[in-house]
């Protein structure tokens, strides 16, 4: 688990290219959870919230099949979760994969698998050519909200962030 009070998340929104979208990220300790949460404006051609974790030292993720989640929203909708290793540090790729939360007042938080096979490589919002993802030496776990799911508020409220191996 990636998660807890020490965990220094850092947000990258759209404003670094004219955006007006904004979020933040920190540990609730009276939840005992993770919180992203912002608002995704479409304005200025705007339109995603980002919040990145370095691992120092790069974490060796190579006898797993995926990551999982364990998060719920303030409503149901759709986040990205992304990696990058150290290759993809240097470029700006990372390998990126949706999954759907359910929301507040759910019986559980609801556990999402992530397999590496069906990460793919972005850059910029764009899909892009890339070799595979080196689950060797992952430095970034990512979370991503954009406008092609929700345009607004939003917040996501993280219990967990695993390996598992099938």
């Amino acid at each position: 688990n990636v998660l807890g009070p020490r965990a220094n998340w850092v947000c990258i929104n759209d404003p670094v290219m004219g955006g007006n979208s904004f979020s933040q990220n920190f540990y609730n300790n009276g939840t005992a959870t993770q919180v992203f949460s912002g608002n995704v404006s479409t304005r200025n051609n705007g339109g995603f919230c980002s919040s990145w974790l370095s691992i120092h030292p790069s974490i060796d993720l190579s006898r797993y099949d995926g990551i999982y989640i364990d998060a719920v929203a303030l409503e149901a909708t759709t986040f990205g979760m992304m990696l990058r290793d150290i290759d993809c540090g240097a470029n700006g790729v990372y390998f990126y994969h949706t999954f759907s939360a359910a929301p507040v007042g759910s019986p559980s938080f609801k556990r999402t698998y992530i397999p590496f096979s069906t990460m793919k490589p972005m850059w910029r919002g764009q899909f892009v050519d890339h070799k595979p993802l080196a689950k060797s030496v992952i430095i970034q776990l990512g979370l991503m909200s954009t406008k092609d799911f929700i345009v607004g508020d939003f917040e996501l409220y993280i219990k967990e962030i695993g390996k598992y191996k099938d």
